[in-house]
């Protein structure tokens, strides 16, 4: 739920126009709009991480002027009250910012009025980690890939756990180390490109070089 025209304030401040409303007074009030929110959590965020947020109105022409009342954030299409929820994994909230170069009633290459973005207006509130799935169970290769990745990442004092943990014959558990926390992208490429049988790194190592 959004509040269109700078009306914003929580429904239980006695000074707020929608005070006192009931949900259908409020769903039915000029001021306010129903919206879908959507965002895309980077992997391996951490609690309190930020990250835009998108919204679309859903019995609203425009959202210029609007901001987005606090509002939970789960993975998934929506779901009614009724159906099973997903986990949170953050929350968003605040002013929404429309492409000036929208034109009322029209929507141009997804340029809307009743299509906002806020910037950093979400935040992580449940740790998310990278998960690696093995198409072949295995528990000998899930050994081998946990102590390959540990060994070119060993776990720091500024680091919670060990960066790679495994959990079962085809899932491990992948933690980004403090040092790469800004480098996401970075990390997980180097992890992508690790040499997991460490038997024979002189045969590599001449492979690499003639590869060069």
């Amino acid at each position: 739920m959004m509040g269109l025209n700078g009306v914003s304030i929580a429904n239980d401040n006695t000074q707020s126009p929608l005070y006192s409303k009931s949900p259908r007074q409020l769903l039915r009030d000029p001021n306010t709009a129903a919206v879908i929110i959507q965002a895309a959590v980077p992997a391996g965020s951490t609690v309190g991480d930020s990250f835009d947020v998108y919204v679309r109105a859903i019995n609203a022409t425009s959202l210029e002027g609007g901001k987005l009342w606090t509002t939970e954030l789960r993975i998934g299409p929506p779901a009614s009250f009724n159906d099973r929820q997903a986990h949170i994994l953050g929350k968003a909230a605040g002013p929404i910012f429309v492409n000036p170069f929208a034109q009322p009633g029209v929507e141009t290459n997804g340029v809307s009025q009743n299509i906002g973005r806020i910037l950093d207006g979400g935040y992580v509130t449940m740790e998310t980690e990278i998960q690696i799935y093995l198409d072949n169970p295995s528990h000998q290769r899930v050994r081998q890939m946990v102590g390959a990745i540990n060994s070119a990442f060993p776990a720091r004092p500024t680091d919670r756990r060990q960066t790679a943990r495994g959990v079962d014959d085809s899932l491990i558990y992948i933690n980004i180390p403090y040092d790469y926390k800004e480098r996401r992208e970075d990390f997980l490429q180097l992890v992508s490109h690790l040499t997991i049988d460490q038997s024979f790194p002189e045969v590599y190592a001449q492979r690499y070089a003639t590869a060069l």
